[in-house]
């Protein structure tokens, strides 16, 4: 079935134009195709838009696919495991913070529209033919998530002149891209499994078109939300069960 053209404001059309597809791309389709999901490319008429639209049960949904590739500190992890066996590191969530970013830009598209977006992350970090992380992308760790959407959590202390710490409470940090008044647009973030074997997505809190849990229900995924208001509690993610 040929997907109606998207709205005139995003100036281009929904087709199957011929274009080198990225690893992440790939991926993503294949996991459309196992779905039975109806997937076309969204050319861009020089305007920056997401990259695929989907129909899901007649619904409409779009979809942004960021690819990670290796930085200066995954050149350096990758040179820790060939030397050392072992790799490690600090992370703030700022690598998913910056994606969330610079997606923005093209799902903003979509802000005034009553169509659920999704940014999709895609771990393509291979150094020499080498992944420098053996078992799952750090980048993509939930906790890492919500802190690039909600930002990170803080535990503040007094320090008294005499005696033990004295806790004061806990809050969010700053440098967070997703409140109740920025990108409320974007629905969910979602990570793609290497061949596009299944999904995990973590629901946007604030999101003005929530994405249905009904909606991406195949049994391979998994959905996350947030119960609470993700900057006023600090409970973390739950998962989300589609009950027949």
């Amino acid at each position: 079935m040929q997907a109606e053209s998207l709205l005139p404001h995003c100036a281009g059309t929904v087709d199957g134009a011929d274009v080198v597809r990225t690893t992440s791309e790939l991926a993503f389709e294949s996991y459309c195709a196992s779905r039975g999901y109806a997937v076309q490319r969204i050319r861009t008429g020089g305007v920056p838009t997401p990259d695929f639209e989907a129909r899901v049960n007649n619904s409409r949904v779009i979809f942004e696919i960021k690819e990670l590739t290796p930085n200066r500190h995954d050149i350096e992890q990758a040179h820790e495991f060939r030397t050392r066996g072992t790799t490690g590191g600090s992370l703030d969530g700022s690598r998913v913070r910056g994606v969330i970013h610079s997606a923005a830009r093209q799902l903003k598209c979509f802000r005034d529209e009553r169509i659920p977006t999704v940014l999709v992350l895609y771990d393509n970090i291979v150094v020499d033919g080498i992944r420098p992380y053996r078992a799952r992308c750090p980048y993509f760790d939930p906790t890492q998530i919500e802190w690039a959407m909600y930002g990170r959590h803080v535990a503040e202390f007094q320090l008294p002149l005499r005696g033990d710490p004295i806790w004061l409470g806990d809050r969010r940090g700053g440098k967070r891209q997703l409140t109740g008044e920025s990108r409320t647009y974007i629905s969910a973030v979602a990570v793609l499994a290497e061949r596009g074997e299944y999904a995990w997505f973590f629901h946007n809190y604030f999101a003005t078109v929530p994405l249905s849990r009904a909606l991406l229900n195949d049994e391979r995924d998994r959905h996350f939300h947030n119960p609470s208001h993700p900057l006023k509690h600090l409970a973390g993610w739950v998962e989300l069960i589609c009950r027949s």
